[in-house]
């Protein structure tokens, strides 16, 4: 019955350290550890030069000015030979050595036998590739099309923005055309709108090529908790999927909504406000990134460190 007890006790430890969400905390010396919510102190004690944050149990993490992986107990896992690395998607993260970019397993294999000038993670079963000032896209089964685009964005509602002869259009995942080259620019889908630039304004248009909020503004920020920024006459401005403006705002600067935030900035500082526009975390930082799982990263004096969406920072205190 002993046996039986200790064991089930350590199967406890190892369960609440895998599943425990690990927060990098910024000493005073500029090195990161990984704390708990509460500051506690975790299995991952060491000090790296730079982090981020755990996905899929591991984490890149810099040690001695190369990138690497750790899982959750501290251990590395994929050797520190990197000079950038990213968090995996789908078990897929990519890295770069030598000025080159390759895709790796969560083993540390590569995936594919050729080498990119630039990558970015999945999406949607492709990965945006660019060689030799041309942009393309490399699927899981490590065959990519014939890079021909001036510039690509990620898959997102099975559509892809992509740009050929300074105008840019939408490619679906078979690489067809689904809405003309016929623009001066244009971003992502999210949430069914992508903004497109007609002219020298931007509006939206749905997967199906309609225009749905006239182009009006000078600047406009991605749908996203069914919300986006649009800047007009110098001012901005959320409004809703019908264009319709919820609220407006006198701030330098907006981005989009992330987890119920988004991020605003007021006399040179950044902060962010909630969607009734009240201010939640005061503009006080250099530089914010949005917020993902209750967390991000901000900058503030050369420095940066996770807060989170209380406004608490894991960094030691200055003196």
């Amino acid at each position: 019955m002993r046996k039986l007890s200790i064991c089930c006790l350590l199967l406890l430890v190892v369960v609440t350290s895998n599943s425990q969400t690990l927060i990098p905390y910024l000493n005073n010396n500029g090195k990161y550890v990984f704390v708990d919510s509460v500051f506690r102190t975790t299995a991952v004690d060491k000090d790296f030069d730079a982090v981020e944050l755990f996905v899929n149990k591991v984490s890149p993490v810099r040690y001695f000015g190369k990138w690497g992986y750790i899982d959750k107990t501290g251990g590395n896992v994929i050797p520190y030979i990197y000079d950038e690395a990213s968090n995996f998607r789908n078990g897929i993260s990519y890295v770069n050595r030598n000025h080159k970019s390759v895709f790796i397993n969560l083993k540390g294999d590569e995936q594919s036998n050729e080498e990119f000038d630039f990558v970015q993670n999945f999406s949607e079963g492709y990965a945006v590739v660019a060689l030799n000032n041309k942009w393309g896209y490399i699927g899981q089964n490590w065959l990519h099309d014939e890079l021909i685009y001036e510039y690509a964005n990620s898959f997102s509602d099975g559509l892809a923005s992509v740009c050929i002869n300074k105008k840019w259009g939408f490619i679906n995942t078979k690489f067809q055309i689904v809405i003309p080259f016929q623009y001066e620019h244009a971003g992502s889908f999210s949430e069914g709108l992508a903004p497109v630039m007609i002219g020298s304004k931007w509006g939206f248009i749905n997967t199906k090529g309609i225009l749905v909020i006239p182009p009006l503004y000078e600047n406009v920020t991605l749908f996203s908790n069914g919300f986006a920024g649009v800047l007009l006459g110098g001012k901005w401005s959320y409004v809703n999927k019908k264009g319709r403006i919820i609220f407006s705002v006198n701030y330098a600067e907006v981005r989009e909504f992330s987890e119920g935030l988004a991020a605003i900035k007021v006399n040179g500082k950044w902060g962010f406000i909630n969607k009734e526009n009240k201010i939640i975390i005061e503009p006080k930082y250099d530089e914010v990134n949005n917020f993902k799982n209750g967390y991000a990263w901000v900058y503030d004096s050369n420095s940066k460190f996770m807060i989170n969406n209380l406004g608490k920072e894991y960094r030691a205190k200055r003196n």
